[in-house]
């Protein structure tokens, strides 16, 4: 009873340590800048919808620092459209690479992306970093290396192929790439994140929180380290060949 008691209590340790490494992520909460109790979203709804190109010569990073659709296609041009209410478009900034809106900041009643969508395109963004309730769709890219890295609500889905990816989890974000040809992938979580991919010659993954991870495919070699009650999963094998699997924290999967 008393070894069931401490698992317990131990249990209850680790996932308030993930809450809080959401909170962090997050930021503070202030009552007055963070919770809207006026009709600001039906006005947001009455405000046409406008385009705007946003200034960028292009580059192979880019930081998203407001709630926003992003739409990631590979091509020759580098470009960069905002759309959406025209009282939310008119105030987004491009500076350092970071794409923000500090006049009108993020509401826990306001909708998850206000209406926003942002179009990017370039023929090489190889690192994206989401530093808000933004979601992200990489359509169909095509790099040697990729470095995605989310915190707070943020999330990313991508389809195409990639030799290397390394990806950062903070928060509760989660980020998708099952649909994405991967060789190598570094994966790193804090907090009760998540990530789903399907490198084929390594995996390197550390977990710190309840996050998880689920690879899709069978790598060569599967190195993971896991502080807390994080997870890690593996499809069923799909080849003949086995995966060499080194664990240095005794979690198994």
């Amino acid at each position: 009873m008393i070894r069931g008691l401490v698992i317990a209590a131990a249990g209850g340790a680790v996932l308030s340590i993930g809450c809080f490494s959401v909170m962090h992520a997050l930021g503070p909460v202030s009552v007055t800048s963070h919770f809207d109790f006026s009709d600001a979203d039906d006005r947001r709804d009455r405000s046409p919808r406008v385009t705007r190109d946003l200034p960028w010569n292009g580059g192979s990073r880019i930081e998203i620092s407001l709630p926003a659709e992003v739409i990631y296609t590979q091509g020759p041009a580098a470009r960069i459209t905002a759309e959406g209410p025209q009282d939310r478009i008119s105030t987004i900034t491009l500076s350092n690479n970071i794409i923000s809106d500090d006049k009108h900041p993020w509401r826990w009643r306001s909708r998850h992306h206000n209406g926003i969508v942002l179009h990017i395109t370039a023929p090489a963004l190889s690192d994206l970093t989401i530093s808000s309730a933004a979601s992200a769709q990489l359509n169909n890219i095509a790099l040697p290396e990729l470095k995605l890295s989310v915190s707070g609500a943020a999330s990313i889905d991508g389809s195409g192929h990639a030799d290397k990816v390394t990806l950062s989890s903070a928060g509760a974000s989660s980020m998708n790439l099952s649909a994405m040809a991967i060789k190598d992938a570094d994966i790193s979580i804090a907090g009760a994140g998540s990530v789903k991919a399907g490198p084929t010659d390594r995996a390197s993954i550390s977990i710190s929180g309840v996050g998880s991870v689920t690879l899709t495919r069978t790598p060569h070699t599967l190195e993971k380290h896991i502080t807390g009650l994080g997870s890690v999963s593996v499809s069923p094998e799909r080849s003949d060949e086995t995966s060499k699997d080194t664990d240095d924290d005794g979690v198994s999967f």
